[in-house]
Formats: structure tokens, C-alpha cells, sequence
């Protein structure tokens, strides 16, 4: 509404302008067409948010910077926004060896620009960074952080393990913060602290390298495994308690004096030595005239140690058992006792 050809206070009308920059106002009276210009300076609100960049794939142990931006809440660049500011970081997880991210101590703002400087992200995986002042915040799109090249190994095996028999060995590649070391493909020399092993090499591929090894030496040992070109990438496994195989014996039963039937075969045979040994009964009715089995014996003719079946006892040397038999005792000799009347007349 115009008075005396102004308006002006409470009769001008109200605008609300959201894109920050210099902009030209025109007034147009309608009908006649009749217009007027002017130029107003449209400036941001204050900050409500960061906005950081994608600063693209990183590897792990490598410094980068991101820019950070300053907006209103209608995201326009605050360009009052200047400085150091100090801001927390966010997001990264600390890496697998429990090393925190490195984040500038503060960053410098000009026109509502920084740029956050000497970055550093210790955990190979896709993640996002945060930077926060108070109740502003702003979080980066996603973006991957790569492991750093390998500089040691880990090698991966049993505790125990019996000589000349393979067992499952795992050398992996990571890098000095922990990641797996997903790039290397190299070659790891193998070698024992008491001896052979083989393989004597093992590629790796994406950082891993399976393999079945042989220790032929008795006694506590380890296996290391070296890159064959940089000996400073190496790893040794735990202690491996290699024993030799264990000592067998047999159990085997004679037939010994019988006359007839079959002895029995132990099926369990042969046994590791220390094993506790059940003597068998007669089931093939081994037999000797005018004798009857009564058990077994380790020596022929029941000289030796004497079991009875079902009895047990400890190997520790090759066994044969001989049957024992008990001869049976004669039915004793009967005679009469007769009474005559002889010469007796009555």
C-alpha cells in the first residue's frame, strides 16, 4: 500500500530470500506497466551444517586432505565462516592392532571453505568421515580406505603334529596396521628352527597361502615363513610339538599243543605301545586229548606269564599267547570186598 507515494514500515510488503548473492529487485505497477529497479545483497544464515567431499579411495597409513564446507540451513556457503576452527572427526574405526585414525588438530576456514589437512585412516574397509562443531555436523559419502602394502606374515598351524605325516599350514600377508594385505602376491620361503619341512616355498595369492607341511624331526619347533625377494616381510609360527608315530605291537595266539580247533584271531591287533590288551576266550575250541583249556600263556607249556580269558594287561613288546592246558584227573581205581562161606557146614 502506498502513502503519498510511498510504502513503506508496516505498509511495504514482506520477502523472504533464501540464495545468497546479489540479486535484482524489480517493481512493476500493474496496469500501466510503470516499473522500478534495484540491487540487493543477499548473505547466508548462519552455519547449520558441513559439507564434506568424497576424497576418493585411500590406503591405510596414507596422509590425504578433504575439503570441508561451511552452509546455512538452506545450503548456501557461509562465507563469514573463517579461521582455525576446531572440529572433531569422526567415523574411521581404529585399526585391527587397536591404532587410533589421525585427524588435523584444527582446520582453516576462508569465504566458509577449509581444507582438513594430513588425514590419516588406519582401517582397510568402505567408510565415512564425520566432522563435527557443536550441533553442526556433516558426514562425507562413502569411500574405501585400501590396505597398505604387506610388511609382515602370519603363520598359521597346528600344536602338534607327527613327523613324516603333512598337516595344514596358513601363511598371511598384512600390512603394519594390522589389515590383511589383500595385493600381495608373492612367494614365502619355508623353513623349521629343527629341520626340514617341506614345501620349501609357498606362493601366496590376495595375501593368503595354504599349504600341507612335513616336519621330520622329533622336538618343539616353528615354522617361518620370509618373502623370497624382501626378507623383512617374514612371520614364524607358534611352538609345534612334532612326536614320532606311535610304536605298534601284535597280539598273536599259537596254537600250541592242541590236537584240534582253530586259535582265535585278535582283530584289534596290532596295538600302540601302553594300550591295555583283553585276553581272548576260545572261541575256535582249541583242545588237547585228555586235557582241558584253561587260559593262555606266554611262553609254551605254561611257562611263561599265565592270563585267563577276559584278563587284561599292558603291551609294550610283540605277544604271542600259547594255549595252557590241564590234564584231567583219572576216575579213581575200585575193587570189592567179598566174603566166602568156605568150609563152613551151616
Amino acid at each position: 500500500m502506498f502513502v503519498d507515494g510511498v510504502a513503506a514500515g508496516a505498509n511495504a510488503p514482506m520477502m523472504t530470500l533464501y540464495d545468497a548473492q546479489v540479486v535484482t529487485l524489480t517493481a512493476t505497477d500493474n496496469p500501466t506497466g510503470v516499473d522500478g529497479t534495484t540491487l540487493l545483497s543477499v548473505v547466508s544464515g548462519p552455519v547449520a551444517s558441513f559439507e564434506l567431499a568424497n576424497p576418493g579411495t585411500q590406503t591405510v597409513g596414507v596422509a590425504f586432505n578433504d575439503t570441508i564446507t561451511a552452509l546455512d540451513q538452506y545450503g548456501n556457503i557461509v562465507t563469514a565462516y573463517t579461521g582455525a576452527q576446531t572440529l572433531d572427526f569422526s567415523g574411521p574405526s581404529v585399526s585391527p592392532t587397536l591404532q587410533p585414525p589421525t585427524y588435523p588438530a584444527s582446520v582453516s576456514f576462508s569465504s566458509g571453505i577449509g581444507t582438513a589437512t594430513a588425514i590419516t585412516l588406519v582401517d582397510a574397509q568402505t567408510t565415512a568421515l564425520t566432522a563435527t562443531q557443536g550441533s553442526i555436523t556433516g558426514t562425507s559419502p562413502d569411500f574405501s580406505v585400501d590396505a597398505g602394502p604387506a610388511t609382515n606374515f602370519v603363520v598359521l598351524g597346528p600344536s602338534s603334529a607327527t613327523t613324516g605325516v603333512p598337516f595344514a599350514v596358513t601363511i598371511s600377508a598384512f600390512d603394519s596396521y594390522g589389515n590383511p594385505a589383500v595385493t600381495y602376491n608373492g612367494t614365502a620361503d619355508v623353513v623349521s628352527s629343527l629341520g626340514s619341512v617341506l614345501p620349501v616355498s609357498v606362493t601366496l595369492s590376495n595375501g593368503i597361502g595354504d599349504f600341507n607341511a612335513t616336519l621330520n624331526t622329533p622336538g618343539d619347533q616353528e615354522i617361518t615363513g620370509t618373502d623370497s625377494i624382501n626378507p623383512s616381510i617374514t612371520g614364524v609360527s607358534g611352538v609345534i610339538d612334532v612326536t614320532p608315530p606311535p610304536t605298534t605291537y601284535t597280539v598273536t595266539y599259537n596254537q600250541g599243543a592242541a590236537t584240534s580247533g582253530t586259535p582265535p584271531v585278535d582283530t584289534h591287533s596290532p596295538y600302540d605301545t601302553g594300550v591295555s590288551v583283553t585276553v581272548l576266550a576260545n572261541p575256535g575250541s582249541l583242545a588237547e586229548s585228555g586235557y582241558t583249556f584253561t587260559g593262555w600263556s606266554t611262553q609254551p607249556n605254561g611257562a611263561g606269564t599265565i592270563y585267563t580269558p577276559g584278563e587284561t594287561f599292558t603291551i609294550s613288546s610283540n605277544t604271542t599267547l600259547y594255549p595252557v592246558f590241564t590234564e584231567n584227573t583219572p576216575p579213581p581205581t575200585t575193587y570189592t570186598v567179598t566174603y566166602n562161606q568156605g568150609a563152613a557146614t551151616s
